[in-house]
């Protein structure tokens, strides 16, 4: 490790090719300076014994979101309306209904699809062989990738801010 008597503070020069992309970098991030946009969504409940549709998972899910009281961790799913570009924030907790949820979107992430995700689902109840009720996630997703338009994030559901420096 140097000492700090071999260490020099000769400024170090810089090719044209490095000093014109810093001048680049600089001038992008002076053209972006200032509030930007980011999309506040709303909570989605869905209901038990009710059908969904015109919905898309918009990006990979959270699924290791720690619960504040004390239960298992959550997924936080972020749904986009087809019809209308809504935004929303769909919390599973149900621990058959992450495993349901991931396994979908993994077996069709691994058989190409991408996101967004166009599902449908509906949550319900199943009794099992010993007599317990449990929840249940049947899901399905229709199309993927370029086949799933999104519409534009809603101008109430943008709300300006400021990102850190980086």
């Amino acid at each position: 490790m140097p000492t700090d008597e071999n260490i020099t503070a000769e400024p170090v020069v810089l090719t044209d090719e490095a000093s014109a992309f810093l001048e680049r970098v600089e001038a992008d991030r002076a053209a972006n300076a200032g509030p930007r946009m980011r999309v506040n969504t709303e909570r989605f409940t869905a209901e038990q014994g009710h059908y969904y549709n015109n919905l898309a998972i918009v990006r990979t899910p959270n699924y290791d979101i720690p619960s504040q009281k004390g239960f298992g961790p959550s997924t936080a799913v972020t749904l986009a309306d087809l019809g209308d570009g809504r935004r929303y924030t769909w919390w599973v907790s149900n621990t058959f209904e992450q495993e349901r949820l991931q396994k979908t979107i993994d077996g069709s992430v691994s058989n190409g699809g991408s996101y967004p995700l166009e599902v449908e689902f509906v949550r319900h109840r199943k009794t099992s062989k010993n007599g317990n009720e449990y929840n249940v996630l049947s899901i399905q997703v229709t199309n993927s990738g370029e086949d799933v338009t999104l519409p534009d994030v809603p101008e109430d559901q943008l709300e300006e801010y400021t990102p850190s420096d980086e």
